[in-house]
């Protein structure tokens, strides 16, 4: 009863005469032409959501069209992160978000595309791996990096203890 459906039932019954079975290849048709139709919305609104969160990464951080392009490059690395013969892939959208919410966080790292997407594909790991919504993994690994006073190139320990601490019981991810 779902779109394929009611065309297939619309088809059948506004062709009177045709036969059920050229009726149900009409149907899959409309299907077909809706599940593309479908898809070109769904990649079109999701270029616009992607331009969206650079335009509020360049607004919140103030850089240039030029090191938005150097950004534009780690984000695209970032959306496809191998890891130990595992791929993560995320929509370039929301890798642009936690890209800004990590230069919220760690303004420091505008410094730098190299250090903040490092510290952003950690966030984009942890959130993966822990089932925690990203902006929450951001924060954690963000203000754990700022409690401890360390340095970008630390946020893979500080997401593995993170985890440790989860599995064993000692505290949840914040």
């Amino acid at each position: 009863s779902g779109p394929g459906s009611q065309a297939i039932g619309l088809l059948g019954s506004g062709l009177g005469g045709v036969s059920a079975g050229a009726a149900a290849g009409l149907g899959a048709v409309a299907v077909a032409a809706y599940a593309v139709v479908k898809g070109l919305q769904d990649g079109v609104q999701g270029f616009l959501d992607y331009n969206d969160s650079l335009k509020e990464l360049q607004a919140l951080t103030g850089i240039t069209n030029d090191k938005l392009n150097l950004f534009e490059d780690q984000i695209l690395r970032v959306s496809k992160i191998e890891l130990g013969g595992a791929k993560i892939v995320s929509s370039l959208s929301d890798v642009a978000i936690a890209f800004k919410l990590v230069a919220g966080a760690k303004p420091e790292l505008l410094k730098s595309s190299a250090a903040l997407a490092d510290v952003t594909e950690k966030a984009v790991v942890l959130s993966k791996a822990s089932g925690l919504d990203l902006k929450t993994s951001v924060e954690a690994l963000t203000v754990t990096l700022g409690q401890f006073n360390l340095a970008s190139s630390e946020s893979a320990r500080v997401i593995n203890a993170l985890a440790q601490g989860s599995i064993i019981g000692a505290a949840e991810i914040p």
